[in-house]
């Protein structure tokens, strides 16, 4: 359905259902970025572009008029978006080229359903994701993944621990999420249709990192990885505030924030500000 509102703004020459996924990618198979060979046939679920997800919604395959190809994932569980809802767009330095990047308007607060990969180059090699923290042709659109392995890290690696910049501020807001702080703390209570609930931002960056099938750093995972920021080429210049998963046991409107521009832990961070951005680590 979702692709049946898309061919009306996007030309599509060729579309392909689950079980015949491969006939709209270049390659038979791909090198993930585990390092792995994957048969492209086998990407038929949502599961399987999504590390962590057990969601068995097809993925859709597609080949775009200028032959771009694409495998595409969408969460059919998503709530609507209304009419007069705030659209944020975030930004996102991507690679053009060697040695080359660009900002781009990467994604926007409406795209919290929609994943997808796709090959650059066609079939002109080394058809592989990226891995090392070295770019190659296949590409993904926020954290979609060909997987074989659950150790697969779709960000970067160093010393045992993947890192992946997963939102930008105000990047996951729709996200329908809500802490339940009445006598069960622990509980993230997210996505009922019409909740009495205003979104909580907090709750939203922890759900995202669950649906990715990682978690939110805690404030001792964090503070190394700042430490460390050398092996994780793309946190070198960040400037951007993350959440964390530390929160105060004996108030739970708040949680530890990390500002990554001078490694400043901030503790006053309501959990419903949306000047946050997320980092998911496993």
């Amino acid at each position: 359905a979702f692709v049946d509102e898309l061919q009306k703004y996007l030309k599509i020459t060729k579309r392909c259902d689950a079980d015949h996924i491969a006939e709209c990618w270049p390659t038979e198979t791909v090198i993930n970025a585990a390092g792995d060979e994957y048969n492209v046939a086998d990407c038929k679920q949502r599961k399987n572009l999504l590390a962590g997800s057990d969601s068995a919604d097809s993925n859709v395959g597609l080949i775009l008029a200028d032959g771009a190809s694409i495998i595409l994932t969408y969460d059919t569980n998503a709530s609507p978006i209304d009419v007069g809802d705030k659209i944020i767009a975030s930004n996102k330095s991507l690679p053009v080229g060697k040695n080359k990047n660009k900002e781009f308007a990467y994604t926007t607060s409406v795209t919290a359903p929609i994943d997808f990969v796709t090959d650059v180059n066609g079939k002109k090699g080394p058809n592989s994701e990226t891995r090392d923290n070295k770019y190659y042709d296949i590409r993904q659109f926020k954290m979609a993944n060909f997987i074989t392995s659950a150790s697969a890290c779709n960000g970067e690696s160093y010393n045992g621990l993947c890192v992946n910049v997963a939102a930008d501020a105000g990047s996951y807001g729709n996200i329908n999420c809500r802490e339940t702080y009445l006598n069960q703390p622990d509980q993230i209570y997210c996505g009922e249709v019409g909740s009495p609930y205003v979104y909580d931002n907090w709750a939203g960056a922890n759900k995202l990192c669950q649906e990715a099938g990682m978690t939110l750093p805690t404030l001792e995972q964090i503070q190394s990885i700042y430490e460390n920021k050398a092996n994780y080429p793309s946190l070198v210049s960040e400037e951007r505030t993350f959440w964390t998963s530390d929160r105060d046991v004996n108030d739970n409107s708040v949680a530890y924030s990390f500002r990554f521009s001078d490694g400043y832990a901030i503790y006053w961070s309501m959990k419903l500000d949306g000047d946050k951005a997320v980092m998911c680590v496993k």
